[in-house]
């Protein structure tokens, strides 16, 4: 509006120009569910009617807003994947983060519970999860106040997000020893090197790997008693100065030391 006055030339600039909203409350590090703690989640989300949304987010690593945008025909069971070729945001379906199509392997149990839940399907809505629309999806809200938390509190888990599981799923596969150019695919992330920063934490648990360098040390010769020199030898790594300083000095250090000497003037004949 005050941009639009001041083309109309009823304002001379714009008062508002180069102002923003700041906020000092710090970005939120991801946190991952230790293997046990991912299996309470979904134990305790069995009872529920949300458990392949549950699985989807921690055993293929799919955002919220593209597990709530998928539908039926993006499932594969004859290939176990799954296309995520857009998300549901702002109310509308739109292309996934990154702007492409990525292809997300299904693992034996999660291709079971996706085809049990579709035999249990019941309306005529194409998405997985719909919400009161056939045509929409289930709201955000609803599933993390209604679904999510009471998850967690059943498991008895707290401190987690939705994106967290996510980032449990990235996790795991590093710590199964899965290489990062495959958890980049299957994250959807934009470069390797973004898997690689998001995940240090889970690289630095894989650590251990280097103990596998370590081999049997070969058998060492017995130290011998060395003969003791007759007479005073110097020794060229320590010895005197020549100046009389009582600090040993390596050899180098010696002969400058004598090339430092103050040179007596030549006598007159």
């Amino acid at each position: 509006m005050l941009t639009t006055a001041v083309k109309d030339k009823l304002l001379g600039e714009n008062p508002a120009k180069g102002l923003g909203i700041t906020s000092n409350k710090a970005e939120r590090i991801a946190h991952s569910m230790e293997p046990e703690e991912a299996q309470r989640f979904l134990a305790a989300a069995s009872g529920g009617d949300y458990l392949p949304l549950f699985f989807i987010a921690i055993r293929a690593g799919l955002r919220q807003r593209e597990i709530l945008a998928l539908r039926w025909q993006d499932i594969d069971f004859a290939k176990s994947l799954i296309r995520v070729e857009r998300r549901w945001y702002r109310g509308t379906f739109d292309s996934p983060k990154g702007k492409r199509t990525r292809y997300v392997e299904m693992s034996p149990q999660l291709k079971a519970v996706l085809h049990y839940a579709q035999t249990r399907l019941t309306g005529n809505s194409e998405l997985l999860f719909p919400g009161s629309h056939a045509t929409q999806p289930l709201s955000v809200r609803t599933l993390v106040e209604n679904w999510f938390e009471a998850a967690l509190k059943r498991a008895g888990l707290e401190g987690f997000t939705f994106h967290d599981l996510r980032h449990t799923y990235g996790s795991l596969l590093l710590d199964a020893g899965a290489p990062l150019s495959y958890v980049k695919d299957q994250m959807g992330h934009s470069s390797i090197a973004t898997t690689a920063e998001v995940y240090a934490h889970s690289l630095r648990k894989n650590a251990g790997f280097v103990n596998k360098l370590d081999q049997p040390l070969p058998q060492l010769p017995a130290t011998q008693t060395q003969p003791e020199p007759e007479g005073e030898v110097l020794s060229p790594v320590s010895c005197w100065c020549e100046r009389g300083d009582s600090n040993p000095h390596g050899f180098t250090r010696q002969i400058l030391s004598l090339v430092r000497l103050p040179i007596p003037p030549l006598s007159r004949v």
